[in-house]
């Protein structure tokens, strides 16, 4: 993302930390041709971004957001696991590593990515999730190029 003045900021990519079956659709994720919706590996050799070749390539990845606008996250694919809580975070690293220090800028608690299912929602990864949530971008942000995150925190009791 990109804080380009002090009214606004562009999201140029977004990380996903989530840790089961979805990813973002919007803001518009880079490296979007090489992203898919599986979980982080296991040993953590993914993390942050899901890790890959072209990771941070844009690919038309550019969204802007003006400080003190209300945004949508939206998501892709049918294992919400019941749902969970989720946090929307930024960092100005441009390339995100494991050391990177995110700020969380807005939270979920319970119900992310999918409202009201104890399971999952079928079983095509290609189906978009049919709830999207808003945050209000906050007018303290540093302008700059940064990065989004979404993290996903799904509880082991919904897990299938």
């Amino acid at each position: 993302m990109l804080f380009s003045s002090s009214t606004a900021f562009a999201v140029l990519g977004l990380a996903t930390l989530g840790s089961a079956h979805i990813k973002m659709t919007k803001p518009v994720p880079f490296g979007e041709s090489t992203l898919n919706n599986s979980p982080l590996a296991a040993d953590g050799s993914d993390f942050p971004c899901k890790q890959r070749t072209g990771v941070y390539a844009a690919e038309g990845a550019s969204n802007t957001m003006a400080l003190g606008s209300v945004q949508t996250v939206s998501f892709v694919g049918s294992a919400v696991h019941g749902g969970g809580s989720c946090q929307f975070s930024v960092t100005y690293d441009e390339a995100p590593t494991k050391s990177s220090t995110f700020k969380v800028i807005h939270s979920i608690e319970g119900g992310c990515p999918m409202k009201g299912v104890t399971g999952n929602n079928g079983d095509d990864a290609t189906q978009p999730v049919p709830d999207t949530y808003s945050f209000t971008v906050p007018t303290t942000l540093p302008t700059g190029t940064a990065t989004f995150a979404w993290t996903w925190l799904v509880s082991p009791l919904f897990h299938t």
